[in-house]
């Protein structure tokens, strides 16, 4: 769980580096996945 959440966790990074805006909303669904 640790590994995958730190994969998310680089991809928010990356969108919120390009729009800051968008990870807000992007990261509900992305990280519901990994957890379960």
């Amino acid at each position: 769980l640790i590994a995958a959440f730190n994969a998310i966790n680089a991809r928010m990074a990356a969108r919120a580096r390009r729009i800051p805006p968008a990870p807000a909303t992007t990261a509900k669904p992305d990280a519901a996945p990994a957890a379960g």
